[in-house]
Parts: C-alpha cells; sequence; structure tokens
C-alpha cells in the first residue's frame, strides 16, 4: 500500500480513520482534534512510509493502521489526563506562596473540604449531572453551563469544550486554562462577566441561557432518572 501524498492517504482514509474513532472512543475525544494531530504525526514521522511494502494487501494496511491508531489514540488521551491533572493539582493544592490570592484561595479550599464533608449526606448523584452535561449537544448552552459551575476536579471541561473556547476566545488551550484559573469563583463556577469575556456573549444573556439550559437539559432529566 503505497501513497504519494498525505492527500492520498486522506482521501481514501479519512472515512475508515473515523468509522474506526467512532466505535474505539471510550475516552470521548473530539475526532477533529484527533485527526488533525494523527496527521501531524504520520507526516512527521513518515509513518505510511514505514509500512512493510511487501504487504501490499488493502486487509494488511488496515490491520497496521488500526494498530497505529490504537496506539496514538492512547497516547493523545494520556497527554489530556496529564494536563488536566496538572491543573487539577494547581487548583487543589493546600500549599500558599503567600501572596494574599493564594492565601485567599486556601482559605476557601478549606471551607470547600469541610462544607463538602457536612454535605455528603445528600443524595445526588454528582457523576450522573456531569453526564447530562456532557450529552447537552449545542456547544454554546454545554460551555456556559460548564462555565457557570466549572470546578476542575468536578465539572471539568473536555476536549470538545476547549475546541469551542479556542474557537470563540481566539485563546490556546494554555491561555484558557489560566483565564480559569484566574477567574474561578470559590468553591466553584464563574462570574456572567468572565463568561462574557472568555466567550465573546453579551453578558446579559448568561443568566437566563445558563437557568433555561439546566432546567431543561440537567434538572428535568435527573428527576426523572431518580423517580
Amino acid at each position: 500500500m503505497k501513497f504519494k501524498t498525505i492527500e492520498d492517504f486522506v482521501r481514501e482514509y479519512q472515512s475508515f480513520v473515523k468509522d474506526w474513532f467512532t466505535y474505539n472512543n471510550w475516552a470521548r475525544l473530539e475526532f477533529n482534534s484527533f485527526w488533525h494531530n494523527f496527521l501531524l504525526k504520520i507526516t512527521k514521522n513518515n509513518d505510511l512510509e514505514k509500512y512493510n511494502e511487501n504487504h501490499e494487501s488493502t486487509a494488511q494496511f488496515n490491520t497496521w493502521l488500526k494498530t497505529v491508531l490504537k496506539y496514538f489514540y492512547i497516547d493523545q488521551w494520556r497527554k489530556l489526563q496529564t494536563k488536566s491533572s496538572s491543573l487539577t493539582n494547581k487548583y487543589e493544592s493546600l500549599d500558599s506562596d503567600g501572596s494574599e490570592y493564594e492565601k485567599a484561595r486556601v482559605y476557601n479550599l478549606r471551607k470547600e473540604v469541610q462544607k463538602a464533608e457536612e454535605d455528603v449526606r445528600i443524595d445526588i448523584d454528582w457523576n450522573e449531572v456531569s453526564k447530562l452535561m456532557d450529552e447537552i449537544e449545542n456547544d454554546k448552552f454545554r460551555v456556559i453551563v460548564k462555565l457557570k459551575l466549572f470546578h476542575q476536579k468536578y465539572f471539568p471541561l473536555n476536549n470538545t469544550d476547549y475546541i469551542y473556547i479556542e474557537k470563540m476566545s481566539d485563546l490556546s488551550r494554555e491561555k484558557i486554562e489560566e483565564f480559569l484559573l484566574e477567574n474561578q469563583k470559590q468553591p466553584f463556577g464563574m462570574k456572567n462577566k468572565d463568561v462574557s469575556s472568555l466567550l465573546g456573549i453579551p453578558e446579559g444573556t448568561i443568566s437566563t441561557t445558563y437557568k433555561r439550559v439546566v432546567r431543561e437539559f440537567i434538572e428535568l432529566p435527573y428527576k426523572k432518572l431518580s423517580a
């Protein structure tokens, strides 16, 4: 199996890769980002040239490609986990550099932990709530809700959320994470003005949109699940 250019590979195998990705997407990654990074990887490393040219059959190449995709998928997931863990650890740390901001953050974090211990008896399945958030298909609605309730440990943003915010804000993922750390309220969530600033959406529409989406896509479905 030989391709003259990467465009030949894209033309012939993009749908194949997308089908593989859809079936194997256990970590709920975002396809466009995965596909873009995969093409960069195989171009940079000349992976298509590494395939044994004696294996000319399509079936053999497909099997080889699935193996390459599997290991690349795991690598992408691990990178996201590492980045998420780094941000979580920074937010969750009880260490302070002595600045007023850090002392206030640590104080509020201790209060948050204390309150969480007191409220642990409340019968709410937060994993189910988080799942309902992720199932909101409209990017704008989903991201507004997630930012209003943002907590890197309990209600984190996923890759699709970051891609939408990158598009709306023209910020890199690293800059978005810095913005979240600087503007997250204690113990969780963000102010309307900060959501508006990040997404470029009129501040006056944030609360109305948030309340309507939470009622329709989280509160009502959750009540049905709990009934």
